[in-house]
């Protein structure tokens, strides 16, 4: 892959298993250059290579292989992941992917719509708060009701923009089906299929 033979690269590994194994033990400088040369193989699962099999991989992401996967997902205009990769980064990746959204791609229900506006124009400032900041640089994959109990809280002491947008982020995640505080575990919100085009 890194010597541009994408053909040998198909005949030996043909879904990528091999460069997800390698990627995440190689220096800065090669995953950079991984990601570079992954930018034109278009048949590749990006999310699985760069971040990982499993419901919450993409936890583990820098910020800029966040921005590599939201920028690359839109190029492919692979909405439906690119909205899924949204809902499961820290607020400030989730506003960065929400940017990208185009062809007039939306989420198929009302509320991932009005999510989707606000966090497209939205931002993630730091609050001076320390729960507060620790809340919103925690991904919202690993997110609980808990957290969204914390914010709610934390909002009363500390009003700010950043944490309305988390809270309704997690609202969004969590909906009416789990009662706040009672479960501790993160959601397995599937990924969104279904799309609607304005």
């Amino acid at each position: 892959m890194l010597t541009g033979q994408q053909a040998q690269h198909r005949a030996q590994d043909p879904n990528g298993a091999l460069l997800a194994t390698a990627y995440p033990g190689g220096r800065d400088e090669q995953r950079v250059a991984l990601r570079q040369a992954l930018a034109g193989a278009d048949d590749l699962d990006l999310v699985r290579v760069v971040a990982g099999a499993g419901r919450d991989a993409v936890t583990t992401v820098t910020a800029d292989e966040a921005d590599y996967l939201a920028r690359e997902l839109a190029r492919r205009r692979d909405w439906a992941w690119l909205w899924q990769l949204a809902l499961d980064l820290p607020l400030a990746g989730a506003i960065t992917a929400a940017s990208r959204f185009g062809d007039g791609w939306q989420p198929a229900d009302e509320d991932g719509r009005a999510l989707l506006r606000r966090l497209a124009t939205g931002s993630a400032r730091d609050p001076a708060d320390p729960a507060a900041a620790r809340l919103i640089l925690c991904p919202l994959a690993l997110m609980t009701p808990a957290d969204l109990t914390a914010v709610t809280e934390v909002l009363r002491r500390q009003p700010s923009d950043s944490l309305e947008l988390l809270a309704a982020c997690l609202e969004y995640r969590f909906g009416g089906e789990i009662a706040l505080g009672d479960a501790q575990q993160p959601s397995t919100r599937a990924r969104p299929d279904d799309v609607a085009l304005a």
